[in-house]
C-alpha cells in the first residue's frame, strides 16, 4: 500500500508542476507578444543596426554544369538576431528560458541570395522557431 501512497504522490507532484510551468508559459506568451507587431522589425530606437547572423550549411550538390557555369545544391540555413521585444526574466516565469513560438508571429528577416533571387524567393523556415 506504501508503494501506492508514494508513486500517487509523485504523480500528484508531476502533474503540479506542470501546471504551473503551463501557467508560466501562458503568461509568459501573453506578456510578450501584447502589442508585438512580426512586420515591424524589432527594435526599440529605428536607429538601431539588427545583425543577423547567418550560417550556411551544404546538404547536397544537386547540379553542377560547367559548361554553364552554374551549380544547384541544397542549403541549411541558421539565422539569429536579437529581437528586443522578445526578452524576459525566467525567474519572473517559472525558470523557462526558452520557448518555441510559431514563425509567423514573429519578424524574419529579408534575404535575396544571387542575381536571379526575384525569381526564386523561397519563404524562409519552419513552423516552429525557438526563442531564448
Amino acid at each position: 500500500m506504501a508503494k501506492v501512497f508514494i508513486l500517487l504522490l509523485f504523480f500528484a507532484k508531476c502533474q503540479a508542476e506542470v501546471f504551473s510551468n503551463g501557467s508560466a508559459l501562458y503568461q509568459l506568451h501573453t506578456d510578450l507578444f501584447k502589442g508585438y507587431l512580426p512586420h515591424v522589425r524589432p527594435v526599440k530606437n529605428v536607429t538601431t543596426v539588427t545583425e543577423v547572423k547567418v550560417t550556411v550549411y551544404i546538404l547536397a550538390i544537386e547540379e553542377l554544369d560547367l559548361r554553364h557555369q552554374t551549380l544547384s545544391q541544397s542549403i541549411f540555413m541558421d539565422l539569429t538576431w536579437r529581437d528586443e521585444f522578445l526578452s524576459w526574466d525566467p525567474q519572473d516565469y517559472a525558470g523557462l528560458s526558452k520557448i518555441y513560438i510559431q514563425q509567423k508571429h514573429l519578424w524574419i528577416p529579408d534575404l535575396i541570395f544571387g542575381p536571379r533571387a526575384a525569381e526564386q524567393s523561397t519563404k524562409l523556415g519552419e513552423l516552429f522557431s525557438l526563442c531564448s
